[in-house]
């Protein structure tokens, strides 16, 4: 996910943290990957530039990032967004993005990586300790699942993105 779309859901998620007088960050911080629908996509090319705009204003002195974040609020409801909508629907773009501009072996890609982290895995076994040995077998499952969860896109999502691949790219593009 690109920088300037990190910082505005972050700015927004202390924005809301800020408002409700909390500080710890909401639990379903992380993104979900969402069927999009050709709104979706619609409302998001719409409100990026706009939200890309208050990029700068939200990495600035606390003034700033609170105005930036009540400004990208309204960005957000202007164009039929919740936090957690918009959140959502970048990280199911963005992955969609990313399946297609990788070359057309992703299986067979996807698979060898599988076998390779197999390979360094089993060579492991036995040269670190047994806790050692686990936290890297989950970070790689995780690792894998990531891999795994790009790879298996929705074929709806592949076909609005690839509809619109030229005007998110442009709206994606950094500064």
């Amino acid at each position: 996910m690109k920088r300037w779309m990190i910082a505005i859901v972050l700015v927004l998620l202390s924005a809301d943290a800020f408002a409700q007088k909390k500080v710890q960050m909401p639990s379903s911080g992380r993104p979900e990957m969402v069927l999009l629908t050709p709104g979706d996509v619609a409302d998001f090319s719409a409100a990026a530039p706009e939200l890309k705009a208050l990029g700068a204003a939200a990495q600035g002195t606390d003034p700033e990032k609170t105005a930036a974040a009540a400004q990208a609020m309204d960005v957000l409801k202007r164009h039929g967004f919740s936090q957690e909508r918009f959140r959502n629907v970048s990280y199911s773009i963005a992955l969609a993005l990313s399946v297609l501009r990788q070359e057309q072996n992703s299986d067979e890609r996807l698979a060898t990586a599988r076998d390779e982290e197999q390979k360094r895995l089993a060579e492991m076994k036995g040269k670190v300790s047994p806790e050692q040995y686990e936290q890297t077998r989950r970070q790689l499952d995780a690792a894998l699942g990531t891999l795994a969860q790009i790879h298996n896109q929705p074929t709806e999502n592949l076909r609005l993105v690839t509809e619109h691949r030229t005007a998110l790219e442009a709206v994606l593009k950094p500064n």
